[in-house]
């Protein structure tokens, strides 16, 4: 009971201590519990639970009682239900894994895989797995995916689209109506998975596909010579992929992370007044989206014209000035800032011992 009216985060009345001071409670019971009634497996899931809904600090503890869930002996009776609470259990941890981030992320991947591999999984389950783990795999920065296989996350990709696929047949098959409540869910996987998949479309095209068209991060500019424009355009499979990309997020509507993204598609692509115009209105969304400062001014600096150049310079200006705003105490800017620097220095603007001091560089 405790545990139920500490899940209902909706309860206004019921303040953040006091909502923590119940789970504290719940916890402290089920470990009680625990001790005395070691053949009840559904006191290690409660409490785990508890453990995992009072936040970060408490997220190795869970971890471990739902891993203990998973292969401690129980009695045979009920082992369905048992089976049920160690599906949900290997669920949990992989969540919670996630969360933690970092070096956990690996740790996660393959406990989703784990509980993918599982006999018998429901379609809501398998979904949700699938989608955990292609979350995941879409927070990961450039850097680590250069060292994925190539083939390896291609299957990612494929996997995606199968989890797309069998969710859009749940909720158009015309054998049987979803009720309401697992019409949202299908939505919200839908729309969940395609936002993974856009991002992950976008960190395999930088990965494996952009040679010759980024440079330390930044893509780089074509010249004029002789009334032509010289350098690296798109091959076909990157252009695929990044119409593939592009396609996820138009399913996902707006938002300033989901604009500056468009943004940065478009700004790959040589398309630079689309890639200017959805940083612009990601800055509408969130006026704070540094990335969105960044690709607008990255996108008029490739453009290349004496016109927007000076709309680049306003653009880094208007980034610049923000994190001097935010130095006391100093700024710590939420974006790899050694492509801003390299496109300051590229435009003239400030010196590099400003630069430094302002982007922590």
């Amino acid at each position: 009971m405790l545990l139920e009216r500490c899940s209902k985060q909706s309860r206004a009345e019921e303040t953040n201590d006091e909502r923590k001071a119940l789970l504290e409670k719940a916890a402290y019971n089920l470990e009680i519990a625990r001790n005395y009634l070691g053949d009840f497996p559904q006191v290690l899931w409660l409490e785990g639970t508890a453990l995992a809904l009072l936040g970060e600090e408490k997220y190795d503890s869970a971890i471990a009682l739902f891993q203990e869930l998973e292969v401690a002996p129980f009695s045979g009776k009920h082992q369905s239900y048992i089976d049920s609470l160690r599906t949900q259990a290997t669920y949990n941890r992989a969540v919670l894994l996630a969360r933690k981030g970092k070096g956990d992320l690996t740790k996660a991947v393959s406990v989703y895989d784990e509980l993918l591999q599982k006999p018998n999984l429901s379609d809501s389950v398998r979904w949700l797995a699938g989608l955990g783990k292609l979350t995941v795999i879409a927070d990961y920065k450039q850097e680590v995916w250069k060292r994925f296989d190539q083939q390896t996350a291609a299957s990612w990709l494929a996997q995606g689209d199968a989890l797309l696929a069998g969710v859009a047949n749940a909720k158009g098959n015309g054998q049987q109506k979803p009720s309401p409540q697992d019409q949202r869910s299908l939505d919200f996987i839908a729309f969940a998975a395609s936002r993974a998949l856009g991002k992950c479309s976008l960190r395999f095209a930088e990965a494996f596909l952009s040679q010759g068209m980024l440079k330390n991060g930044r893509p780089v500019k074509r010249t004029s010579q002789n009334n032509q424009l010289v350098g690296p355009v798109a091959g076909p499979e990157l252009r695929a992929r990044l119409g593939r990309a592009r396609s996820y997020f138009e399913k996902c509507g707006d938002d300033a992370d989901l604009l500056a993204d468009r943004a940065y598609i478009e700004l790959l692509l040589g398309e630079y007044q689309g890639a200017e115009g959805h940083a612009r209105r990601a800055m509408l969304w969130d006026p704070d989206s540094e990335r969105a400062y960044y690709l607008a001014a990255e996108a008029c600096y490739c453009h290349g014209g004496a016109d927007e150049r000076e709309r680049a310079k306003s653009y880094a200006s208007a980034y610049y000035n923000e994190l001097q705003e935010r130095l006391a105490p100093p700024a710590t800017p939420k974006l790899d800032m050694a492509a801003f620097v390299a496109l300051c220095t590229d435009l003239g603007l400030y010196s590099p011992g400003a630069l430094a001091k302002s982007t922590g560089t």
